[in-house]
């Protein structure tokens, strides 16, 4: 008789409760991980949380838009019994806004549930592109030039153009503007804080932009993935990215659309001199914001092959189409591409969770006598 295979319990957390277009997001790329053929179905055990925009929990049997739409919404009181009685081992997240990075992985963290990725003190930093170049800088990473500028206290700059203003919490190039003159510098300041009080103002780096990443392996040592190089005129902007229709929706496709023929490539070109620079600095910027898992930078390379680690981008959907599979995908180890090392994770991060203690006096682990009495 075949004997049963313990499976473990994966809970996808998704939604956002922020807007739409990141509630949408949510949506394009758990489907994405989820929809992979390739997944191990009977050694994991899937199940869906859906994060309502006005802050409800429910808990689809599936992703399909009638089982979403069809489950029944609760308090996040009777969430955490619902997920209590589910008892997931891991937990992936899907949730990309702020709250989401943050506050949602926290309460996991409360509720002793173990998750993919980087918890919420690397998340907050990270978010903030003021916070992570001071960080990666202090850890001798080199980051552009720039200044800090906040709203009503201090809008005046020593940079001169060319320069990028960007917002500090913005994702997908939200507010950013390439500034080529200037006479151009108001408006561009101006658009940046209708998106966030605090707006960087950096150097601009001519040259190259590449994607560089590294993930741990089982003993935490850190390989770093082959290097993705962007095509560009200047600078990537929201036109790069997901792109949304008329009404503001992202499609279904949104994540694939955006990834046109001959706009990068992967592996890049680089010599042994970049690679190099680049796989130290990428592994410095690893363990200066204590990422766990996984980590990938947007970096600007100069003429003279000097990086600039421009921001952290710690998420991963770990779809086939997300940055980190899809830069794994060129590895010569098998076990670091996908779907291998989603596997490798969550079984990694399932470990990790505290097992019941076990005992015949009602349920209580009797207590140990203290040493010496």
């Amino acid at each position: 008789m075949a004997q049963a295979v313990e499976r473990t319990k994966v809970l996808h957390l998704i939604g956002s409760t922020k807007d739409e277009w990141y509630h949408d997001l949510s949506f394009v790329y758990s489907r994405a991980c989820d929809s992979c053929k390739d997944l191990d179905r009977v050694k994991f055990d899937f199940h869906y949380a859906h994060v309502h925009l006005d802050g409800s929990w429910s808990f689809p049997a599936t992703l399909s838009e009638e089982d979403v739409e069809k489950a029944d919404k609760m308090p996040i009181a009777s969430a955490i019994n619902r997920m209590t009685e589910i008892s997931p081992d891991v937990m992936v997240p899907h949730m990309f806004c702020n709250d989401g990075m943050t506050w949602y992985r926290t309460l996991f963290d409360l509720l002793k549930i173990p998750f993919l990725g980087n918890h919420e003190y690397s998340v907050w930093p990270a978010t903030d592109k003021a916070t992570t170049k001071q960080l990666l800088d202090a850890a001798g990473v080199q980051v552009p030039k720039g200044d800090l500028l906040v709203k009503g206290r201090n809008e005046v700059t020593s940079i001169k153009a060319p320069c990028v203003v960007k917002p500090c919490n913005e994702d997908n190039s939200h507010g950013i503007t390439f500034v080529k003159k200037d006479e151009d510098f108001q408006k561009a300041l101006e658009y940046a804080f209708s998106f966030d009080d605090r707006v960087i103002v950096d150097e601009y780096i001519a040259g190259r932009e590449l994607r560089v990443a590294c993930v741990e392996e089982e003993d935490g040592s850190l390989v770093v993935l082959p290097m993705l190089e962007y095509f560009l005129e200047d600078i990537r902007t929201s036109a790069h990215k997901l792109k949304t229709s008329d009404d503001g929706k992202l499609s279904k496709n949104a994540v694939v659309e955006a990834k046109k023929d001959g706009d990068r490539k992967c592996p890049a070109d680089v010599s042994p001199t970049l690679e190099a620079r680049l796989s130290h600095m990428v592994k410095e910027a690893h363990r200066a914001l204590k990422c766990r898992h996984y980590s990938l930078f947007d970096v600007r390379v100069d003429k003279d092959e000097q990086p600039f680690f421009l921001e952290a981008c710690l998420f991963c959907s770990f779809s086939p189409v997300s940055v980190i599979p899809a830069m794994s995908s060129h590895c010569k180890s098998e076990h670091l591409r996908h779907p291998h090392f989603f596997h490798s994770l969550l079984t990694r991060a399932a470990s990790e969770k505290a097992k019941p203690a076990v005992s015949s006096s009602g349920g209580y682990a009797p207590a140990e006598p203290l040493k010496g009495a």
